[in-house]
């Protein structure tokens, strides 16, 4: 799994966090790891910022670890939000990358936007 590009995960991180976001119960993504800590950097070096994704793709020889943190509108259960994001994720991710990906979901509270 360690062929998975950078152009490639960054396009599957983008695909996610846009199907991800229109889901039933979705509030908003929360930002990754990742890009709370380029934020960080960026706003101590003074560069500009891009809105957070909530999506982190890591990758390793076997496995692709898929993070996503959320916050609902509490218009539905988190458990039935949390099952459609696994369900969308293993659509987007084709049968290449489904035996080895593992998708992990955070709901983070519900948001109250």
């Amino acid at each position: 799994m360690s062929g998975l590009s950078a152009t490639h995960r960054e396009r599957l991180e983008s695909l996610i966090t846009e199907k991800i976001g229109t889901l039933p119960g979705v509030a908003r993504l929360a930002p990754s790891f990742r890009e709370a800590l380029t934020a960080t950097t960026k706003e101590l070096i003074g560069a500009e910022d891009t809105q957070a994704s909530g999506v982190d793709i890591n990758t390793s020889d076997a496995r692709v670890m898929i993070y996503v943190d959320i916050y609902t509108d509490g218009s539905r259960p988190a458990g039935s939000v949390v099952d459609d994001i696994h369900a969308q994720v293993a659509t987007l991710l084709g049968s290449e990358l489904q035996d080895s990906a593992v998708v992990k979901v955070r709901v983070l509270g519900i948001s109250q936007d």
